[in-house]
């Protein structure tokens, strides 16, 4: 299980949902699971509004690991090439 810590969001959005369940995807698809730590009851309502609860689970403060690493001792990084924009630049052709 990988504890994503979103504590310090400020204003989540659908584009925070959106980030998130990517995150989620790739991790599952690297044979892991997501929960999130710190989540604000905004960011718990938006998750369970998109219909994601089961996706993005949500940890307590008990329970999560924020200054430590995940329990397996796998560790995973995420850059910028890897994510998938979510608009194309205006430069880039359709057709």
């Amino acid at each position: 299980m990988v504890v994503c810590d979103v504590g310090d969001l400020i204003d989540p959005d659908a584009c925070t949902v959106n980030a998130l369940a990517r995150l989620a995807l790739t991790s599952r698809r690297l044979g892991c699971v997501i929960s999130l730590a710190g989540a604000s009851p905004r960011l718990v309502e938006l998750v369970a509004l998109c219909g994601l609860g089961d996706v993005l689970p949500v940890v307590s403060d008990q329970s999560s690991s924020r200054a430590g690493s995940p329990n397996n001792g796998k560790n995973f990084a995420v850059s910028r090439k890897n994510v998938i924009p979510l608009m194309r630049p205006p430069d880039v052709s359709t057709t």
